[in-house]
């Protein structure tokens, strides 16, 4: 950037081309450039720059196609887009001739919502150039005032400060006012009609997020894939549902997960090694041997390969048994969520924990019997007893004394003496049909039964006791969550689920949209009510602070922007560069990107306070981002800077006459519009110059080829230290970039009418950030996580707030302006956006959110496999004029 231009995003005095030599003079030694001056020199400097960015990018664009066309070679994202070119500049208007629905096939409806906002705005700002066709030559042939003589400058001229006060001539920026909004608010309802369709396109896709939905705050009787699968079928029929999934806490399986991951890096890093060097790694097993091979020498050593393949198969059986017994666990977690008082006779005990049953002897063992736990084999005695290890539930259990048979042997005694007094038949010996002897033998048999009972119980006791004090241990890994998901069969059922009122309690069993599965927070999922209000009260009041106290450091942080500042701040700084002469060159280097530095951390800071909201997926994060930015971009970046520069400007004139506030403002207020052309024209060049030749990930791709492991395949494709190859590129940032577009929006909102140069600049930026942004669309970006134009969503809600915003600024400056019916004139159509808005909100977000029902019609199969022969009954003809 040009030493000359530093730009700072709070105070506009510092906007100002600063120069030691050319026509003017100041106190300080400082020319003061007008209006005018400024934005020739401003131009001179950055169309240059934008040609030479151009010109340089279509020149090695086709040339290096692995950098400026990534969706062409790697495989996870290819698309056909890509494979065309186009020609030398051809690409620039080509690319804008895409159809929406391949856009948004290929690229992904997030992207295409992006390039209708750019495309919105730039019709938008086209008809402001029309309108300041006639309104720049109405304000620049105003009569002279008083307030007015001094305005010289002919880019001032041409602004609405130049119209004196209570001038006719104000009732053009009334009309341009009611025929810019009004045009904006009939292309926001064209926009919906666009988006709705293609909002429900999107969401009639076959994707996994689209047949499912995320349930959370889900009772404690609920708790379980089965019972949550149960509740749903209530309400749809029964062969709608698929599956439940309900989330279970898994922290000790994502240790061993992680160990996994970490033991197969290792692993091929040892392969690779060995087809490198052609000698097997070796490596000490722990740190205590590495200690000691360090400081004894040598050491035991292990064969790296071989150790880290054991120890891979280890953790798979480990990880493979895990999942089986969470699994298994998941009905027994629901059982005694259900029963929590249960008696003892009903109570299902699974992996440590015995079910016993009811004191019915006949209930007790033909139970047995239905169950698998005793089966009596075809071709051996009635007697005879065989265990089911598959299905038994008491072979998970530690037995008594380590003897396996002590159980058993009473719960065999018992049933032998049952089934000796009521097995008796008819064909059965005489000694064995004998009432006397019958009885005689059951009381026998019943007296040693309860013998063996007596001690197993006993030890069977302890080992229940020592089974559960485990189970408690490892408690939390199994434990269900409040949330999970529902997958449905069809679409229909999916919208339904998603429009019902599933419980009469507030804030329970609630139903919302699933994220993709790839996008899935799933250590949010399961965050209770209380948690995730407080987490989002937390978060407002933190960018709220934040919001109102921002200017502070940031003004700090500029005040040290220049060398000579920073050494009259830092004294160490002063001492340093006393010292050490030749450092001053670096810190001139460095000094002023202390500011880009803060500024890069306002994104970063944000980010955070939208994670303490507990969002499930990162499409809701950048939702919620994108939200916070858009209110620092009109706080901070446009009413800071309009309103305080403005008075900064004039703060002398208002310490010799406090009472001409008014005066003042009306006329520093349109000479801001100077200085937002500044920043949006220089942002323009610069954000596009910087994403178009990829300067950012391609300096990261080359030290990454030199920086971090990258010895095997994984180990190249993964970050380090933000530092990514060209293969694993990034996903397009929506949250900051729509952010900066709304900046865009009212600054031309509210200066298309009061300094209608402004029209034509933005104009211009939204014409070339379009063919920008749909190239990057196309060749660069992947398209892994579409939320389905969420956040365009917030994109117009936050535009129907800027219109208010520019309606209101306007009408204070013609009150300012003294105009009594050009102001009244604006009343109106502040009523005519309320009710707009008003409108808006009723039903078109609500259409949005869901399918409508004719969009299940299945009328579309009917006939579509008949013959063509039956198909037409009666052909249509005409004559063919040649």
């Amino acid at each position: 950037m040009n030493e000359n231009f530093i730009i700072h995003p709070l105070r506009p005095e510092y906007h100002r081309l600063q120069s030691s030599g050319g026509t003017g003079s100041s106190a300080g030694g400082e020319t003061e450039f007008d209006d005018s001056q400024v934005l020739r020199q401003t131009f001179m400097v950055y169309l240059p720059i934008l040609v030479v960015v151009v010109l340089l990018f279509s020149l090695i664009r086709r040339k290096y196609r692995r950098a400026f066309n990534v969706r062409s070679w790697l495989d996870p994202i290819k698309t056909p887009l890509a494979y065309n070119q186009y020609g030398f500049f051809s690409w620039f208007w080509k690319l804008k001739s895409i159809s929406d629905d391949k856009l948004m096939d290929e690229c992904g409806m997030d992207a295409l919502c992006f390039v209708r906002v750019l495309r919105m705005g730039f019709k938008i700002s086209l008809l402001g150039v029309l309108c300041s066709a006639v309104l720049m030559p109405l304000y620049a042939t105003a009569d002279d005032s008083q307030n007015t003589r001094s305005i010289t400058d002919n880019i001032a001229q041409l602004t609405i400060s130049h119209v004196p006060e209570g001038s006719p001539r104000l009732l053009g920026a009334v009309i341009a006012a009611w025929i810019i909004f009004g045009y904006t608010m009939r292309l926001i309802l064209k926009e919906f009609v666009w988006f709705i369709e293609k909002r429900h396109k999107f969401l009639a896709t076959i994707r996994p997020r689209n047949y499912a939905v995320y349930v959370r705050n889900i009772p404690n009787e609920l708790r379980s894939d089965a019972e949550l699968e149960n509740f749903f079928r209530q309400c749809f029929q029964s062969e709608s549902i698929l599956e439940g999934n309900v989330a279970l806490k898994v922290p000790e399986l994502s240790k061993l997960v992680a160990q996994r991951e970490a033991a197969i890096t290792k692993f091929e890093h040892a392969v690779a090694v060995e087809d490198r060097t052609g000698e097997k790694p070796q490596h000490a097993p722990s740190l205590a041997s590495a200690i000691r091979g360090s400081l004894k020498g040598g050491g035991e050593k292990v064969d790296s390969i071989n150790y880290f393949a054991s120890e891979i198969k280890e953790l798979n059986q480990v990880i493979s048994k895990h999942i089986d017994d969470l699994n298994e666990n998941k009905t027994c977690f629901s059982h005694d969520v259900e029963q929590p008082h249960a008696s003892g006779s009903n109570r299902q005990i699974s992996n440590g924990v015995r079910k016993t049953r009811s004191d019915s002897e006949n209930e007790r063992y033909g139970n047995m019997e239905r169950t698998g736990l005793l089966s009596v084999s075809e071709g051996r005695s009635d007697h005879s007893v065989k265990e089911d290890c598959s299905t038994s539930p008491r072979n998970d259990i530690d037995t008594p004394n380590g003897d396996p048979g002590k159980i058993e042997t009473a719960e065999n005694a018992g049933y032998n003496a049952y089934r000796a007094t009521n097995d008796a038949t008819p064909g059965d010996s005489e000694g064995k049909t004998n009432p006397g002897i019958v009885l005689k033998n059951a009381t026998k048999k019943c007296r040693e039964s309860a013998s063996s009972i007596g001690g197993a119980v006993k030890d069977s006791a302890k080992a229940v006791a020592e089974n559960s004090t485990s189970l408690l241990k490892s408690a939390e890994d199994g434990k269900p969550e409040s949330a999970g998901f529902l997958s449905f069969r069809s679409l229909r059922s999916t919208h339904a689920a998603l429009q019902l009122i599933h419980h009469g309690t507030p804030f329970t069993m609630e139903v919302q949209e699933a994220p993709a599965p790839d996008d899935v927070f799933w250590f949010n999922v399961g965050r209770g009510h209380k948690e995730l209000q407080v987490g989002r009260l937390m978060s407002f009041a933190a960018t709220a602070v934040l919001c109102l106290f921002w200017t502070i450091p940031v003004s700090f942080v500029a005040s040290l922007s220049t060398i000579e500042s920073l050494r009259a701040e830092v004294g160490f700084v002063d001492d340093l560069l006393d010292t050490l002469p030749f450092l001053a060159p670096f810190f001139e280097i460095a000094a002023p990107l202390l500011l880009v530095v803060v500024n890069a951390l306002l994104p970063m800071i944000l980010r955070v306070f939208s994670m303490m909201e507990g969002p499930v997926s990162g499409a809701v994060v950048e939702a919620s981002l994108f939200t916070k930015l858009a209110a620092f971009m009109i706080i901070q970046t446009f009413f800071v800077s309009a309103i305080s520069g403005g008075l900064l400007q004039e703060l002398s004139s208002l310490v010799q006459s406090p009472t001409s506030i008014v005066d003042l403002l009306s006329t520093s207020l349109p000479a801001q519009a100077t200085y937002f052309i500044q920043i949006i024209f220089v942002t323009t060049v610069f954000s596009c110059g910087m994403e178009i030749l990829r300067v950012v990930p391609l300096l990261k791709a080359m030290l990454r080829r030199f920086l971090g492991p990258r010895l095997t395949e994984r180990e190249r494709q993964q970050p380090f230290l933000t530092l990514r190859p060209l293969s694993n590129p990034l996903d397009f940032e929506h949250a900051g970039f729509s952010s900066n577009i709304v900046l865009y929006y009212i600054v031309f909102l509210v200066y298309s009418v009061i300094s209608p140069l402004t029209s034509i600049v933005v104009a211009f930026c939204f014409a070339f950030m379009d063919s920008i942004f749909c190239h990057q669309f196309v060749y660069i970006y992947p398209n892994r996580s579409d939320s389905g134009g969420k956040l365009w969503l917030n994109f117009m809600r936050v535009l129907i707030a800027c219109m208010f915003v520019a309606e209101f600024t306007i009408v204070g400056l013609l009150a300012l302006k003294r105009a009594p019916i050009a102001t009244p004139l604006m009343v109106p159509l502040i009523v005519v956006t309320a009710l707009f808005s008003v409108y808006i909100n009723e039903q078109h977000f609500k259409v949005t959110k869901n399918q409508h029902s004719s969009t299940f019609d299945s009328a579309f199969l009917k006939d579509a496999y008949l013959q063509p022969e039956l198909q037409t009954k009666e052909a249509r003809f005409g004559f063919a004029r040649l």
